[in-house]
């Protein structure tokens, strides 16, 4: 976790008090939860370490947590929360590209620093200039998987993409990036986060016999 300091647009200050509380907003219930939780424990150990080191110019920081679930409504509904607490120095977070898109504009106009560990939707980067994130985006990662595809010599390729601005980023720079590496995308299926049973997708697949497919971020030959 980044240390912060200084004073936030919205009043919070390092230089009054004893606590420096930093935001967060993660998926902590619902679908996601793992990852909120994994969000929470490194925030968390990341507090303690510093907090054990003398904190930060003798002061504690305090992670101040919040449970968005996942969802870009009540991830916005976060977001409110936290720009209205004067306190709040900067918000890691959110987890996912949707959340963290959906939540960018309040935070960019009250001008507090938000910094998401996860989302990379390519959006993301001009989501506004108090907006970051510490991952590569999907542009990066669709371009290698499309290369990578090539090495492994997959000439047709089925796609399986989250109906989401993760899923539809990733989808649209492999597409782009396919043709130059010589690959034939021959099915594009979309599903919903939380989807469990995925046998109509596959089925649908299985029809267009592909050498291999991408879901998410690997690749994996068909049975």
């Amino acid at each position: 976790m980044g240390v912060l300091s200084g004073c936030g647009a919205n009043g919070a200050s390092t230089a009054g008090g004893d606590t420096i509380r930093i935001g967060l907003a993660a998926p902590i219930s619902g679908t996601q939860a793992q990852y909120g939780t994994a969000f929470k424990n490194g925030a968390e150990l990341a507090a303690a370490q510093i907090n054990g080191a003398g904190g930060i110019g003798g002061k504690q920081v305090e992670i101040v947590i919040q449970d968005d679930k996942g969802d870009s409504n009540e991830a916005v509904n976060v977001a409110n929360k936290f720009v209205t607490d004067k306190s709040i120095l900067a918000v890691v977070g959110h987890f996912n590209s949707s959340a963290t898109l959906a939540t960018a504009p309040v935070y960019n106009k009250a001008k507090i620093v938000q910094v998401s560990p996860s989302s990379s939707a390519p959006g993301v980067t001009d989501a506004g200039e108090y907006t970051f994130r510490v991952i590569t985006t999907d542009a990066f990662q669709a371009d290698y998987l499309a290369g990578w595809s090539k090495e492994l010599g997959y000439g047709k390729v089925a796609l399986i993409y989250e109906q989401s601005d993760f899923g539809l980023g990733l989808l649209d720079v492999y597409k782009r990036s396919a043709p130059a590496n010589g690959i034939e995308v021959v099915a594009a299926e979309a599903y919903n986060p939380g989807d469990q049973d995925f046998s109509t997708v596959l089925t649908k697949i299985k029809d267009k016999q592909p050498d291999a497919i991408l879901s998410a971020v690997s690749i994996m030959k068909p049975p």
